[in-house]
């Protein structure tokens, strides 16, 4: 076991959404989404556990991720010389760290979340990304928050799902009717589900713009302080067992 002071502890953007939701009890400051999240990292960093979980849906996303932004570059009609790239720079400051999917100083911030199926896919969104979904808004703030960044944008697209990931689907499928072939019309079905070149590029993807929200930034630097504070007791509790 490690002996680790996480006082000074900086947490992953993706990660603040949970961090930041509400508790039901007004006694508490952290949620138990938040105690929850925070038990699973304290885990990982005192034991050097780590919980490898990847679903087809995330597996897809991974995949079809340069593609998704090639087709963003494309839509928005960027010089052949000069397309959308992904990001392989991560930011820090003294609370956060983050790596956005595609940044520009000065003029592009971007984090790309690609739809499993066309039921996932929000093709009618209105609205703003903190009612539509709070962990990538609080996400794109610590993003914009370590870029100095003003404004934001979710995109969404909608993706051919790969073979490798198809294979997957097709396994389930199977299993589930309890096969080793599928019938045709089940393999048309999933293809028909999974396949998206028919739509117009206009129509698989949206952008879902965000601005810097100064107070919600002192809300994160506020609840950090928290998380740190919580993981220490998590330590002292342990040291008490041993």
């Amino acid at each position: 076991m490690r002996d680790i002071d996480f006082t000074t502890l900086t947490f992953r953007a993706s990660s603040l959404g949970k961090l930041m939701t509400n508790s039901r009890q007004k006694k508490d400051i952290l949620s138990v989404t938040a105690k929850t999240e925070l038990q699973e990292v304290h885990k990982q960093l005192l034991f050097g556990y780590r919980k490898d979980i990847q679903t087809l849906p995330m597996k897809k996303g991974i995949l079809v991720e340069d593609d998704a932004i090639a087709l963003v570059s494309s839509l928005h009609e960027r010089d052949i010389s000069d397309p959308y790239v992904k990001n392989s720079e991560r930011f820090h400051n003294e609370y956060i760290q983050g790596e956005p999917d595609v940044y520009i100083k000065d003029e592009i911030l971007f984090d790309i979340k690609n739809s499993y199926t066309l039921s996932t896919f929000p093709m009618y969104y209105t609205g703003d990304v903190y009612t539509y979904n709070k962990d990538y808004y609080w996400q794109l703030q610590g993003y914009m928050w370590l870029t100095n960044m003003k404004k934001a944008t979710l995109v969404r697209c909608l993706m051919n799902t790969p073979e490798d990931v198809l294979e997957g689907v097709r396994y389930k499928a199977a299993r589930d009717l309890g096969v080793l072939d599928l019938p045709v019309e089940v393999e048309e079905e999933i293809l028909r589900q999974h396949t998206f070149d028919e739509y117009p590029k206009t129509l698989r993807v949206v952008e879902m713009p965000v601005e810097l929200n100064e107070e919600h930034i002192e809300q994160l630097k506020e609840r950090i302080a928290h998380c740190r504070e919580y993981l220490n007791l998590l330590s002292n509790h342990l040291s008490n067992k041993i």
